[in-house]
């Protein structure tokens, strides 16, 4: 039987063509936002919003240098009504409060806030495009804490005593008519000056704990007084923090009592309405309430500000999506015309809100420059530590692994104590608190195996003192651990839970070093890498993976060389290792060590690699400028990423390097970083791992990965169904500096199966594994490759019926996928696809019967279509006489007498013979096969012929 087909075999590994790799490359997360760190003086709130006739918002904060990256300073800006920032609208350096009124031609009249005390400075805004200022008046008036601004742009002042009124250039206004009342004082803490459309004054005033309201023509003259009633009896206020005292609009007064949580509602004439608790549970105890129309208040919550409607008591928060908030502290609330809030916060948008709480648009103008400090350290659950400098002061932080702030780390960061003897006397403060230590700084972070942070903080240097240091040791949730010594100057984690601890008895000399426990009480060094800690000349340590340590000494007068020795892990020295002389100068500090008996440090300005008995390993030649100032991190696979600036002689201007080594000290190619990152700006990177670069990057930190995943290896095949014996080619996209290795069915394919392509004629699931150092294992999708076997290809002789003779062919049946091609002398019969064939000609007969693409070819029959079965028209058929014909293959036959004698044969169709029983007269066929058959009676050279149909 012919079968086209082949044996099963398997052909080795085959590298075909090279496909095009893939680079890699850490790209920037946009998936990590961390909040902006504004400069301490734009922290808390904007001024209440100034709205425009032509509908644009003035708002102030405290001074800024920068709005959106551009240098502007000032205070104020200036938002189209759409929220964009206005750029055309000069800054100033103008202190507001909320109070200010705006005039139809579009001036605006503002008047400071109270802290500026006895100095009542009258600022007027011009209403040209530009704005800017126009007048600024200054009034000197004793004792004034609210003030209100009339119609006409009279000023109504209170002061403890009195009204009294300014005119728009600060001058006293002589026609105002208030008098005092002889004896009496107005409590400033718990009154409230308010105006009613109709220029008259609003006035609560509190007499012991007895609150009264009054009202006074526009020009002073009391008209109306009532006192506070309930239940018939005067309304006494508790002991205890001051409530809040406001009027609504419509002249009722709304009073807020704070350790009662509760508010109160009286009218005009002094009677309780109503008082209900604050129904929210969330309001800031200390914050005000915004009151709003005459029908309901706005209560400032921790994180979502709540609108309480008086008539029902409820209370909805401001915003529809109350998942919504600030990333510090809460929004602050300001009432827009038209039903709208402007809700702000320091570090996030400014929102506009209308009534149902939808945001309606978002505004960010940005305020300042962030300055982060620096990545201090990933912590065991993957959050991360940050230093911020805010302004004078630096905080630290702690950050999910997605940027998003950790609220529950707690730490409040303060400055350091500064000694009585170096608060110099001096009239100017110059040499005192304010000045000689105004920044400070946390130049050292380690965070603990146990979630706890030593924290080193540090004042700016300057020219009158070097500096100054506290340490601090914060529990896991950012509170100070107070059993741990506060009052050291600098703090280094040792082995063992023991610290190094540094003070300083002036700023230039150390006088003090010694060692304490987790408590914070001193300890006895107990071996020399202890001793060499708290010496004099102790530079910096590095640990060591097996446990050992390298300490490096300053050895020399002018701090430019040091020394390095190693300890063992029970703090001896290491005599197997020599102690090394290194330069102090273009230090790179280093991150990390690089194997567990090698050590990588600056050797004379340059990166050195020492063995394990210090002497210079000359394989590892670092690919780095000599001289480069930066640091060095060593990862887990023995790479090295190096951050530095050196100067670049050919341009003469100090450059960044951001690069990363092999273990040999080689540039290593295959580190990319995507181009919207411009190395000029980064200030400090922390590698997270293999896969994750955190970086201070124009002054925030941002998060580089590396995208694994859209490197991830994916198989392709050019087809998954195939037939025994043929081949299949795999292959993979290919990334530069992966490692691949090919598995079958789990298991790892030991021939040339490395390589980013494959033949094979072997059935299996198949898959490749992709190593790569940054990107460690990773698996490849799976693909079932399936190698069918071809089907069976049999004949089987039919005949049609037809008194003519026709051969009919019958192939194997199979399933409703079998396909047939019938062949003569192999060769294609063009239209013969059918199970069935009807042959009509000698020749030999094949069919090629196809299953699953696979086919197979039938074993060859051979007919004859030839005279010993032909029906010549010379023969003697005629006289050859069968009867009955048809029969059930018992017959007799009618033999002419010349043949009495013959030889009798039968036949099939396809001319093969068959035995024919003879009894007397009676012929009998020996099968039960219905179908033709032929007799042949043949006699000497003649032979007749004719047809038996069996039924």
């Amino acid at each position: 039987m012919k079968r086209v087909c082949m044996t099963l075999y398997l052909i080795g590994w085959v590298v075909v063509s090279v496909y095009s790799q893939q680079k890699k490359r850490y790209e920037l997360d946009a998936t990590f936002r961390t909040p902006d760190f504004y400069q301490e003086a734009t922290h808390f709130y904007f001024s209440e919003p100034i709205v425009l006739p032509d509908g644009k918002i003035i708002l102030c904060t405290s001074s800024f240098n920068y709005i959106n990256g551009k240098h502007f300073s000032g205070n104020m800006f200036r938002l189209h009504p759409d929220g964009t920032l206005d750029e055309t609208f000069k800054p100033n350096l103008i202190l507001v409060g909320d109070e200010h009124r705006v005039f139809a031609d579009g001036k605006v009249m503002i008047i400071p806030p109270q802290t500026w005390g006895t100095m009542l400075n009258i600022t007027h805004l011009k209403n040209k495009e530009n704005a800017g200022l126009d007048t600024v008046y200054q009034s000197y008036h004793p004792h004034f804490h609210k003030w209100k601004i009339q119609s006409d742009g009279k000023i109504v002042a209170l002061g403890n005593d009195k009204l009294f009124r300014l005119l728009s250039n600060g001058q006293i206004d002589t026609t105002f008519r208030f008098q005092p009342v002889a004896g009496k004082q107005y409590d400033p803490y718990v009154l409230d000056l308010s105006l009613k459309a109709d220029d008259k004054i609003l006035l609560a005033t509190r007499i012991n704990k007895n609150i009264s309201i009054q009202l006074f023509s526009k020009d002073g003259v009391l008209e109306k007084k009532a006192t506070l009633i309930h239940n018939g009896l005067p309304f006494e206020i508790a002991d205890g923090p001051f409530p809040q005292i406001s009027f609504f609009p419509n002249g009722k007064l709304f009073m807020r009592d704070r350790m009662a949580k509760a508010y109160y509602l009286f009218d005009q004439d002094g009677k309780l309405e109503k008082n209900h608790l604050l129904p929210t549970g969330v309001f800031d105890k200390w914050g005000n309430t915004i009151i709003g129309s005459d029908d309901f208040v706005i209560e400032r919550g921790v994180k979502m500000p709540y609108k309480i409607m008086i008539n029902t008591n409820e209370a909805k928060p401001l915003l529809k999506d109350t998942t919504l908030h600030p990333a510090f502290g809460a929004y602050k609330v300001s009432l827009l015309p038209q039903g709208q809030f402007l809700l702000t916060n320091y570090a996030d948008e400014l929102l506009w809100v209308d009534n149902e709480g939808n945001i309606i648009q978002k505004s960010k103008p940005k305020l300042g420059i962030s300055t982060v400090n620096a990545v201090r350290g990933i912590l065991a659950n993957e959050r991360f530590l940050a230093d911020i400098q805010n302004g004078y002061d630096t905080q630290l932080y702690r950050f999910y692994k997605d940027g998003k702030l950790d609220s529950n780390f707690k730490y409040q960061s303060a400055k350091p104590s500064i000694p009585a003897q170096y608060q110099l006397p001096s009239p100017t403060g110059y040499y005192g608190d304010i000045t000689a230590f105004n920044t400070v700084k946390n130049p050292e972070v380690f965070p603990l195996n146990d979630g706890s942070i030593v924290m080193n903080r540090e004042t700016d240097r300057n020219s009158v003192f070097v500096f100054y240091r506290n340490s601090y040791l914060l529990k896991p949730d950012g509170n100070v651990d107070s059993r741990f010594l506060k009052d050291s100057a600098s703090t280094l984690p040792l082995p063992n839970n023991r610290f190094a601890v540094r003070q300083f008895s002036n700023p230039w000399t150390t006088s003090a070093r010694f060692l304490v426990d987790k408590d914070g009480q001193r300890v006895a060094p107990q071996n020399e890498f202890e001793q060499r800690i708290i010496a004099s000349e102790f530079y910096e340590y590095w640990p060591l993976k097996d446990q050992k340590n390298i300490v490096a000494r300053i050895v020399s007068s002018d701090n430019q060389t040091m020394s390095l020795t190693r300890f063992l892990a029970d703090g001896s020295v290491d005599a197997s290792f020599t102690p090394v002389i290194i330069s102090a100068q273009n230090y790179l500090k280093l991150k990390g060590s690089q194997y567990s008996d090698r050590v990588i440090a600056t050797m004379n300005g340059k990166l050195s690699r020492f063995n394990d008995n210090a002497v210079i390993d000359n394989t590892f030649q670092a690919a780095l400028p000599d001289n480069l100032y930066g640091t060095a991190y060593i990862q887990e696979d023995q790479k090295i990423m190096v951050y530095g600036k050196y100067f670049n002689e050919e341009k003469a201007s100090d450059e960044i390097l951001f690069v990363r080594l092999n273990s040999d000290g080689t540039r290593d190619t295959t580190f990319r970083v995507t181009p919207a990152i411009d190395t000029r700006f980064i200030s400090n990177i922390f590698p997270v791992s293999s896969q994750e670069i955190l970086l201070v990057y124009k002054g925030r930190i941002e998060r580089l990965v590396l995208n694994c995943a859209s490197l991830k290896p994916q198989i392709t095949a050019s087809k998954t169904e195939a037939c025994t014996g043929e081949n299949i080619m795999l292959k993979v996209n290919e990334v530069e500096g992966f490692r691949y290795q090919w598995q079958k069915d789990n298991q790892n394919i030991t021939l040339n199966a490395t390589s980013t392509s494959l033949n094979t004629s072997i059935a299996g699931t198949y898959k490749i594994i992709a190593q790569d150092t940054d990107c460690l294992t990773m698996n490849s999708n799976e693909l079932r490759i399936q190698f069918s076997s071809p089907p069976p290809a049999e004949i089987s002789p039919l005949t049609n019926g037809n008194t003519s003779f026709i051969a009919i062919l019958q192939a194997n049946k199979g399933d409703n996928r079998f396909s047939y091609q019938w062949q003569k002398d192999t060769e294609d019969i063009e239209g013969a696809n059918k199970v069935s064939y009807e042959v009509s000609s000698s020749g030999n007969y094949t069919v090629k019967v196809t299953h699953n693409g696979c086919n197979n070819v039938s074993k060859g029959i051979f007919i004859d279509i030839s005279p010993i079965l032909g029906a010549e028209p010379n023969s003697v058929e005629s006289k050859l006489r069968v009867f009955p014909n048809p029969n059930n293959g018992t017959f007799k036959m009618d033999i002419p007498a010349e043949f009495k004698n013959g030889k009798v044969e039968l036949f099939d169709v396809l001319g093969r013979a068959l035995p024919l029983r003879q009894q007397y007269d009676l012929f009998q066929i020996n099968t039960s096969t219905k179908g033709s058959y032929f007799i042949r009676i043949s006699a000497g050279l003649k032979m007749i012929t004719t047809k038996v149909l069996v039924e």
